[in-house]
């Protein structure tokens, strides 16, 4: 049986709020004591073949990191082709989902960039799809 652990949020080494104590080794440990794996780390290798890993099998995915996002460390860290794009949006307070709020007059402006550039490929990619249903 495969486990999956969820290991991104460990504590930055500098400039974080999380505690340095929240490492790989406090999640592993949390692991093992949830799933009784004996001190084993968890399986990765199955999950990560079926998804992809670090190259996801997928295509038109807009992929999108903010810098105060936690999560980062286990995201798309970069574009991985046409129908994949990556977007840092790097602004004070810009954390995790903030592209999908409903836009807001007080939205830094790297926000805004990246969610229209979202906003184009989304375009592009759904005029594909109608275009894909006339023919």
């Amino acid at each position: 049986m495969t486990h999956v652990c969820l290991v991104a949020q460990v504590a930055p080494a500098e400039g974080s709020l999380r505690s340095s104590l929240v490492n790989l080794s406090y999640a592993f440990e949390q692991c093992d004591r949830i799933f009784n794996l004996g001190g084993k780390k968890p399986e990765t290798t199955a999950i990560n073949r079926m998804f992809g890993g670090a190259r996801p099998k997928a295509g038109r995915v807009f992929f999108t990191d903010f810098s105060d996002d936690p999560w980062q460390q286990a995201s798309v860290r970069r574009e991985l082709g046409p129908d994949q794009p990556y977007e840092l949006v790097t602004c004070d307070g810009c954390g995790h989902c903030m592209d999908f709020h409903a836009p807001q007059p007080t939205d830094p402006q790297p926000l805004i960039d990246a969610r229209s550039r979202f906003e184009r490929y989304v375009a592009e990619w759904l005029g594909e799809v109608d275009e894909a249903l006339v023919a």
